[in-house]
């Protein structure tokens, strides 16, 4: 115990215990994705946790509520320290939620070998412009009052994955995941936002093409832009 080691009968035994997750890992590989700690001071330089909640928190709504208080009875104490701020508390939680279940979602999408042909290119470009260019913007145009009002705030697509922070993968952050994200969010958007589901509209390849035109666009320049996205009378590719 003193080594940060639990016996194993304390484990084995308890009955919360379930033998079907030995040698489970689960997406991502996060166990908790919440996790409520309750911190008390005990002496002047000294801290202790009274409590570990390693689930879903109980008691957020009345430590949000606390800090309100805190902030009209002693106004003084916060601007005269660095008191961390919690109000974006549901905002971070709602986000955290939100893409581990995206992440989890497109897990198993499989990536077209040819994803990378000019014609998915053109196809998938002229379809950005129509479709996406007015919330992720394009090469020399920047963000409006409408995007800056969104919620979730719609991602600049034209820049890389760290200038907008936004890697749009899993927690891997590989190549493949971030494919496989970019197909589900277009596919099936995100509720409660300002992204729809283009797949009640659109079949699977023109989505993919979209996809394809993803992975050159934060590469182009305005002019090479308005050429990629040109769409020609051949190149229509508009479901019916």
């Amino acid at each position: 115990m003193r080594a940060g080691r639990l016996p194993a009968g304390m484990v084995a035994r308890n009955r919360a215990f379930l033998p079907q997750m030995i040698g489970m890992t689960p997406p991502g590989g996060i166990y908790t994705h919440i996790v409520g700690t309750d911190i008390v001071r005990t002496a002047e330089n000294e801290f202790q946790v009274l409590e570990d909640n390693c689930r879903t928190p109980s008691g957020v709504s009345y430590m949000l509520e606390n800090r309100k208080m805190m902030m009209r009875l002693f106004p003084g104490l916060f601007s005269q320290y660095r008191v961390a701020p919690v109000a974006h508390y549901p905002d971070l939680l709602l986000e955290t939620l939100r893409e581990r279940s995206i992440a989890r979602a497109a897990s198993d999408i499989q990536i077209p070998n040819n994803l990378n042909t000019s014609d998915r290119l053109l196809a998938g470009g002229a379809d950005y412009n129509d479709m996406c260019a007015g919330c992720h913007l394009k090469p020399g145009k920047k963000e409006s009052d409408f995007t800056i009002g969104l919620y979730p705030a719609p991602p600049n697509l034209t820049a890389t994955a760290d200038a907008h922070g936004h890697e749009h993968g899993s927690d891997t952050g590989s190549k493949e995941a971030a494919i496989q994200r970019q197909f589900w969010i277009i596919k099936h958007g995100i509720k409660a936002s300002g992204m729809p589901a283009w797949g009640p509209t659109h079949s699977d390849e023109r989505i993919w093409n979209m996809v394809a035109f993803l992975q050159r666009l934060p590469s182009l320049t305005p002019d090479q832009y308005q050429i990629v996205t040109a769409r020609g009378n051949t190149s229509d590719s508009h479901d019916h």
